[in-house]
């Protein structure tokens, strides 16, 4: 089935060669600096954006993570959009302008142990819309390497999903009843009027300015809960009392349960 979605929006894309603008970045837990590190690049065929927080730019693995692949995407898009250009040519029919790929990564939250970062990335190749998501990165600097969120707790991906599914769920059919005008159904793709698996969400911790992660938010991308029109969902839950009793030892001091 999640080859039958992406099938459905390649479909949309190629509807039309009309470039809208880009999506902006999801929005962090606090108030941005100005990213430490941006490259820009932009000529007839390629418009390029990569820009990263001073959390990033201090560890060489974590930048690494964020600007090589987005460096080896700027390589494959200009190639690919200059057989599109030459193609088009022959055709007679002009490129509406240049291909688009944008990435920005911001701070969701930190402790003196972990960082958690959103990457919002966002393309464009000629169509009825950009595509676009969010990725949720979290690192541990103590072991300096990535982890999954699923790692903070004992127990994985389905304590996660004992503890917040019933919350997440209830909360997404409250968004779809709102996108779809009192109605939570949709009756057309299954997993359009399903509660999704954790797994497929973005996971993102978020900490206010207390360098405590007291919220956690679950992000679906276009296509994922609903068509395209719906957009991104976003849930954000309390960390609670059954989170903080499942953290592993190591992360419990990051952690602060709120009042339920």
């Amino acid at each position: 089935m999640r080859m039958i979605l992406l099938a459905l929006a390649a479909t949309l894309i190629a509807c039309s060669d009309a470039p809208p603008t880009p999506p902006a970045a999801v929005s962090a837990a606090a108030p941005q600096a100005p990213p430490a590190g941006v490259l820009d690049e932009k000529d007839a065929l390629l418009e390029w954006h990569v820009a990263w927080p001073a959390e990033v730019a201090a560890i060489p693995a974590l930048k690494a993570m964020i600007v090589d692949p987005a460096l080896k995407a700027k390589t494959e898009m200009r190639e690919t959009a200059a057989a599109d250009k030459a193609m088009r040519a022959r055709d007679g029919n002009p490129m509406p302008g240049p291909y688009h790929y944008a990435v920005d990564v911001t701070v969701a939250g930190q402790s003196g142990r972990l960082l958690s970062l959103a990457r919002a990335w966002s393309e464009f190749t000629g169509g009825a819309h950009p595509m676009h998501g969010t990725e949720g990165i979290f690192w541990d600097r103590s072991a300096n390497r990535r982890i999954s969120a699923f790692d903070l707790v004992t127990g994985g991906e389905a304590e996660f999903a004992r503890i917040y599914a019933d919350k997440l769920c209830a909360a997404i059919d409250r968004q779809r009843a709102e996108k779809r005008s009192g109605d939570a159904g949709l009756g057309t793709i299954p997993e359009f009027d399903q509660c999704p698996k954790l797994g497929d969400l973005a996971v993102i911790p978020l900490a206010g300015t207390d360098r405590r992660f007291d919220r956690i938010r679950f992000h679906a991308d276009p296509y994922l809960l609903g068509p395209y029109a719906e957009g991104d969902y976003d849930v954000e839950l309390d960390v609670d009392a059954r989170f903080a009793a499942a953290l592993k030892p190591e992360y419990r001091e990051a952690f602060a349960a709120q009042p339920q």
